[in-house]
């Protein structure tokens, strides 16, 4: 019976290997980020004064002036945040924005699906169950 030598240097060392962490390129990152950067900037619009508007977009000017420093898309809103005089007023306009979003994208999904099925065009399966999800959330018939 043989045994393997084992390092034992290694073993007793005071450096702990770390794994290194896989970091996301920028251009994999990009499409997030200006997402982000989107909805924030059109989050600005939904802000109660004029004057929070202003500040806001000059805001958003700045921060895509140095994209490259930012490391996700939840930094771009959590830095919108921060920034922000209100917080809460931002926060709001965050939540207002998402709701007409939202219900810009359901009520054009509808459409759509109406169309193709009174032109007798099969929805596909996965499609059918988001269009029937936005029919009862309507209250529509399915």
């Amino acid at each position: 019976m043989t045994t393997e030598p084992k390092d034992v240097e290694s073993r007793n060392s005071n450096e702990t290997e770390q794994p290194e962490e896989e970091k996301p390129c920028l251009p994999c990152l990009l499409p997030q980020i200006m997402g982000s950067w989107t909805s924030v900037r059109a989050s600005c619009e939904f802000l109660p004064n004029d004057n929070a508007k202003a500040k806001c977009r000059e805001q958003m000017i700045d921060m895509a002036k140095s994209i490259k420093d930012i490391k996700s898309a939840e930094e771009v809103i959590y830095r919108a945040i921060c920034s922000a005089d209100d917080p809460e007023a931002f926060i709001d306009a965050e939540v207002n924005f998402a709701k007409a979003h939202n219900a810009a994208n359901s009520t054009a999904i509808l459409k759509w699906a109406d169309e193709q099925e009174a032109k007798n065009i099969e929805i596909p399966e996965r499609i059918a169950k988001i269009v029937k999800a936005l029919r009862l959330s309507r209250g529509s018939d399915i």
